[in-house]
């Protein structure tokens, strides 16, 4: 009878260490994985050295630029895309009326600050500028819609019901 119980219990022991080992194996990838993204950081200013708020700034994974993250930037120019993975990226800043950048950055073991990055205005000349004007027609205001009439055509004399 001793021999079937002890069988039981190395059975239970050798499971029980199975379970120990991938648990310690769980608790040592895990960190190890987490350690493996970074934070890029910069500020997005005009000439003249202000922040650019509403920047969109994309890091773009190389070669085949699939976006990877992205941000905008805050009142005074800042940014930071957090937990970009270790590899080879282009950062890319647009702002509508601006030249959009594009410089290639790396990040093997490190957070990433950028720096100041200067957006330059683009100059753009027209010869003739219309204004028009496109009725919205109607307009959600909580509980209510309320209807623009000008928005829609009706013919002469048309009675409403």
């Amino acid at each position: 009878r001793s021999e079937p119980t002890s069988a039981r219990a190395s059975s239970l022991l050798r499971d029980v260490l199975v379970a120990v080992a991938a648990l310690g194996f769980f608790l040592v990838a895990v960190p190890a994985a987490a350690q493996e993204t970074y934070d890029v950081r910069g500020v997005v200013a005009d000439l003249a050295g202000e922040g650019v708020d509403g920047a969109m700034i994309v890091a773009l994974a190389l070669p085949d630029s699939m976006l990877t993250k992205f941000a905008l930037t805050n009142g005074n120019g800042s940014f930071t895309l957090s937990r970009v993975p270790v590899g080879e990226y282009l950062l890319q800043i647009t702002m509508l009326g601006h030249q959009t950048i594009r410089r290639p950055f790396s990040i093997t073991s490190a957070d990433v600050d950028a720096g100041t990055i200067s957006l330059q205005v683009l100059a753009v000349e027209m010869e003739e500028l219309v204004v028009s004007v496109d009725h919205v027609p109607f307009v959600n205001r909580r509980d209510t819609l309320d209807y623009n009439a000008l928005a829609f055509v009706t013919r002469p004399n048309a009675t409403v019901e």
